[in-house]
């Protein structure tokens, strides 16, 4: 006597079973689950996921979070995965495994998110000096500087830096550009600030900037402008000449 062959009464579909992100944002995997059988069911959902991940299952057709799904027979319900790796998650790839059960029936789905990693420039200045002002003379070269971190978990490449200045001013960064920058890594960057010679005394704002094809940060920075010393000993010099004109005009009018 020949077996009756098992009829198929659940069947699971992703509409992508591979999704790819960073860490610290949700992967949210789609999911028809199909009920091929005579009998209306509820489906329980549960979810084999790696550790500190965190999951919850949503209706395709509302936001409310579900644990069980009723599908009518000869139908099928879309039904939402959504994940969230922890921020600090290493970057590579991470099984998870979709199940869908009533009593003795039961199904799987394979599935899987890629960690491409996060990406976090920073740019600030250093424990030593927290200020965010220097001082400058016109037409001299004063140099401050500033850290470059990469908080992120995965490298950033091709790293430029530049500036937004007044103008007839020139800004000059140390190293200039960074091929690759890996994850955790701090630098120290130095920036030499020239005002133009004819700048006048004064407070100026100037925008140091680090980009990367990934991400980007700045620094808004204020500089003071002092009057170069030559000037100064000249200004001094000429008031000096003109006081001894007149006392000397005062001392000929006296002896009239």
């Amino acid at each position: 006597m020949e077996e009756t062959p098992e009829v198929e009464v659940l069947e699971l579909t992703p509409e992508y079973p591979l999704l790819e992100g960073p860490s610290g944002t949700p992967f949210a995997f789609r999911v028809k689950v199909e009920n091929k059988g005579e009998e209306d069911l509820t489906f329980d959902l549960a979810a084999k996921i790696p550790l500190r991940w965190s999951v919850f299952f949503t209706p395709g057709w509302k936001d409310e979070r579900i644990r069980a799904l009723p599908v009518k027979a000869g139908t099928s319900e879309d039904v939402k995965l959504t994940l969230m790796p922890p921020r600090d998650v290493e970057a590579k790839e991470y099984p998870i495994i979709f199940q869908v059960s009533a009593g003795d029936i039961s199904e799987t789905a394979d599935l899987k998110a890629i960690i491409t990693g996060t990406y976090e420039l920073v740019l600030t200045t250093s424990v030593d000096r927290p200020q965010l002002n220097a001082k400058a003379t016109a037409g001299k070269e004063t140099h401050i500087s500033v850290l470059l971190a990469n908080k992120g978990s995965a490298p950033l490449e091709d790293i430029s830096f530049s500036s937004t200045k007044p103008e007839g001013w020139t800004v000059t960064f140390d190293p200039n550009k960074l091929e690759s920058f890996k994850a955790g890594a701090v630098r120290e960057i130095d920036v030499a600030i020239e005002p133009g010679g004819k700048t006048i005394a004064g407070d100026y704002a100037i925008v140091l900037r680090a980009s990367s094809e990934q991400d980007s940060d700045s620094l808004d920075f204020r500089i003071t402008v002092e009057t170069p010393t030559t000037w100064g000993w000249i200004g001094i010099a000429i008031v000096v000449i003109v006081i001894a004109a007149l006392l000397g005009i005062f001392a000929r009018l006296r002896r009239r």
